[in-house]
Formats: structure tokens, sequence, C-alpha cells
């Protein structure tokens, strides 16, 4: 007989708090979009030394932008000027400054691999280790590279 009175409260209270979480991930979703926003090419505070390198042999220069989430954003621009992949085009690097995160890459390793950022002085630099795992490095050794330095205003 309890049970009864308290079903209807029992459910309002789930409701409640199913749309309260709801409401949270829209809010994380339209922060993000806002962090994100302010990075372009042109607001990148951090650029390579030159040309580098991409994973398919072509020379590209990049610059990276800091997030208010402390995420690292990346574009790329061809040798030729023209933005590498279309107008515009970023791509939002794992790992965080200050902090890293593990992430599994099935397309090229097939392992798990840790990233994590810092700001040295003027330099951007990643420290990375592959066949890690989930949580930290393992047995395996990082290492370190300096992907950029401070633009000059």
């Amino acid at each position: 007989m309890k049970f009864k009175i308290f079903l209807p409260f029992l459910i309002a209270s789930a409701s409640f708090c199913s749309l309260s979480i709801f409401q949270d991930a829209n809010a994380s979703i339209k922060d993000l979009y806002n962090q994100r926003l302010g990075c372009s090419w042109k607001t990148a505070q951090y650029q390579s030394k030159g040309l580098v390198s991409n994973e398919n042999g072509n020379k590209v220069l990049k610059r990276y932008c800091i997030t208010g989430d402390k995420r690292v954003v990346e574009f790329r621009m061809n040798s030729d000027g023209t933005m590498y992949g279309g107008h515009g085009r970023w791509a939002t690097l794992k790992g965080f400054i200050g902090a890293s995160e593990g992430w599994f890459d099935s397309k090229r390793s097939t392992n798990w691999n840790q990233t994590q950022f810092e700001i040295e002085g003027d330099e951007l630099v990643k420290y990375s280790c592959i066949f890690a795992n989930a949580v930290d490095c393992g047995n395996s050794s990082p290492s370190r590279e300096v992907l950029a330095r401070k633009r000059k205003k």
C-alpha cells in the first residue's frame, strides 16, 4: 500500500533527474561549440617552425589553438597556400594540456595510446606513448615532440 503512495513521487523524481541530465549534456555541447568557435587558422596561438610532413608525406604548415577545455585543435595549410582538406579544416587532437588521455588506435596500430600536451616556455610539446594501456604508458617508453612555437603577433 505504501508503495502506491510513493510511486507517483518516484516517477516524478526520476523524470526530473533525467531531464536535468539531458539539459546538462546539451549545455556542455553548446559550451564545446563556443570554445571551438574561437579557434581558427588566423587565431591559432602556435605554429610549426616550418613545413612538416603529414601522414601522407605532403608538406604542410601547422597551427595549433588551445581551447578553454584544454584541448588542442590543429589546422593545416598546404605548401601552395590552400587549406589542407578544404577551407577551415581542423582536427581536435587526443589528449589535454596538462593531462593525458588514453585512446585506442584501431586504424594504425590496434593498440592503446596515451597523449598529453604541455606548454613549456614558448613551445607546445606533445608527450605520447604507444603500446600503452587505457590508464598510463605501462611498460612503453614515452616520447617528447615539440609541435610548435608561440606565434608572434
